[in-house]
Order: C-alpha cells, then structure tokens, then sequence
C-alpha cells in the first residue's frame, strides 16, 4: 500500500476567525500549483483531507493544476496539526489495498514519516513524502525547491 503525503502551502500566519480559517498566501498559492505540476501523475485512490482551510485550496490548486488526482475524498478530523498519529494510521488502515493521499499539517506529517519509516524528515510547506506502508520504506521526499526545479 502507497501512503502519500501533502504539507498545505504557506499561509497566513493570523487570523481573526481562528487557526482553522488561515488561508494560503500568494507564495502558498504558487507552491501549490508547482505541487500541481509535479504530482500531475500521482494518482492515490483516497484523499483524507484537513478540515482546515489551508489545506482545502492546497488540494483544490494541487487539482486544478495537475488534474483531478482522487478517485475518493473525505474530510478527515484525523488530519490536523495536534492530531493523534494513531488515530490517524487508524483510518489509513480503513482501505488497505489503496493508495492514500493526506493532505495535512505539520508537526503531524514529519511525525508519521518518522514513526512510519525511521527516517527524521520536515516536511515544509508543499513538501511531498512517498512511502511504502509494507516495508515502511520512505520511497521518495521532495521539498517544493526540489519539484520547482523539476518543472
């Protein structure tokens, strides 16, 4: 089973309405659609997305950019910056034989790679992991630096 990561684009650092309201920046909104282009044939058969609002337009320009990239997406209260990895491996586990796409927060993303691999890596701001869940093999990390060099 593959087991993608999103980090949300850069964001806001305030506002009024609270954390979950924080929207992307013009720089996230670019880093999202270099995402866009770069993920443009990742295509995992389930999205669990935050239900924070910098998150949502990371994946809605992720999509528009690169193509619709789920087959299936929810709304996930496991994916959030202070959420439990266990709870959150929990639902991962709900669709084994599928590939997953979380669309998240940090710390939470760095956590999981290094719970799930071993391997201490941050995930900045529209960062990527890719990892085998059998062998709990990091497979790929790209930092969005990496994918604008790519594209």
């Amino acid at each position: 089973m593959k087991l993608y990561l999103l980090r949300h684009g850069d964001s806001e650092l305030f506002s009024e309405l609270g954390d979950r309201a924080r929207v992307l920046t013009e720089v996230g909104m670019k880093q999202s659609r270099i995402a866009g282009r770069y993920l443009k044939d990742v295509h995992p058969d389930v999205v669990l997305l935050s239900t924070y609002a910098r998150a949502k337009q990371t994946l809605e320009i992720v999509n528009k950019e690169g193509g619709y990239c789920a087959l299936r997406e929810f709304v996930s209260m496991d994916v959030a910056p202070d959420a439990s990895l266990d709870d959150l491996m929990f639902e991962v586990n709900q669709y084994k034989e599928e590939s997953v796409l979380i669309v998240g927060h940090n710390p939470q993303l760095s956590e999981l790679i290094l719970y799930l691999t071993g391997q201490n890596k941050i995930m900045g701001h529209c960062s990527f992991a890719e990892i085998d869940l059998d062998s709990k093999e990091l497979l790929k990390f790209l930092t969005i630096e990496e994918m604008s060099c790519m594209n």
